[in-house]
């Protein structure tokens, strides 16, 4: 077992340096390209951090007190949503604090089930508007051709990441 742990921390400690490492490259002809600043390219993984280290000890800390089914069914959601599932835990707990989600109990007692609450919709719809300008500005920025573009080979790659997974996943069944 000792080995096994090792090995995992050896993996994760080569992700991380992978990640942390090639980051920066990218995030300059990011900037460059897209004549963003520094804070704006270095934002969403600097947020995505934080947010991980706050919840990587109380994700742990439900687990151990037996809530692994919570933990369970809160990857079930992001999986449902193409989400990956630490970020719908690290996602739906300020949800939930804010009011924009809530929680409620499923048929089974073990089993509880989100809903987005009124406010939680109203927020979304703001969202949704503010990343609606977001692209306009990109397309303005890159230009409406290439834009197009743009959203076609990302709707490809996703495309073929979950044929990759759905093949995966038959290939694994008994």
């Amino acid at each position: 077992m000792n080995r096994f742990i090792t090995a995992l921390g050896v993996s994760q400690i080569c992700a991380w340096g992978t990640l942390y490492y090639s980051f920066p490259q990218i995030a300059e002809a990011m900037g460059a390209e897209l004549g963003w600043t520094k804070a704006e390219r270095y934002l969403a993984p600097t947020l995505t951090l934080l947010i991980a280290a706050v919840s990587a000890i109380p994700v742990g800390i439900a687990i151990d007190r037996g809530h692994g089914r919570a933990v369970m069914t809160f990857g079930a959601i992001a999986e449902a949503l193409d989400m990956e599932p630490s970020s719908l835990t690290r996602s739906l707990s300020p949800l939930l604090r804010r009011g924009l989600v809530e929680l409620a109990s499923g048929p089974d007692r073990r089993e509880r089930r989100a809903r987005v609450t009124h406010e939680g919709k109203r927020v979304l719809e703001q969202a949704h508007e503010r990343w609606q300008h977001i692209q306009a500005r990109l397309a303005e920025d890159i230009g409406e051709e290439d834009f197009q573009k743009l959203l076609a080979l990302l709707q490809q790659g996703r495309q073929r990441i979950a044929n990759r997974s759905a093949a995966h996943q038959e290939e694994s069944r008994p």
